[in-house]
């Protein structure tokens, strides 16, 4: 969230200018806080981490696994350079990203399935 995109600017600074341009009660508004709000403090020195789990991420079609095949293809491709004890972070940081989510559409099952 922290990282510049090829213009210079980063996650961050464009929610907070989300947040400061639109009316308090807008979706957009409302999205960007939110989505500052579930940014947890993540320590410097794994901030890279962090930004390349969700460059992964966002590849993604599914919510499965990322493979070690997806992950030293885009290393290669970004021209990255990972080394194993963080290939295991990202691989916790994605399990605990699935295991998440599929907690959220269980409930979110479980919620519709109450209502009707």
């Amino acid at each position: 969230m922290d990282t510049p995109d090829d213009q210079g600017y980063t996650q961050r600074s464009t929610l907070e200018q989300v947040i400061n341009s639109t009316s308090p009660k807008s979706p957009a508004h409302l999205s960007a806080k939110a989505r500052l709000e579930e940014e947890p403090e993540i320590p410097h020195c794994l901030r890279h981490i962090w930004d390349w789990f969700w460059d992964l991420n966002a590849s993604r079609h599914e919510v499965s696994p990322l493979s070690y095949q997806e992950i030293k293809a885009w290393s290669e491709l970004t021209y990255t350079c990972i080394r194993a004890e963080e290939v295991t972070i990202l691989k916790y940081l994605d399990y605990k990203y699935i295991r998440y989510m599929n907690e959220k559409r269980e409930k979110k099952y479980k919620n519709s399935k109450g209502k009707k």
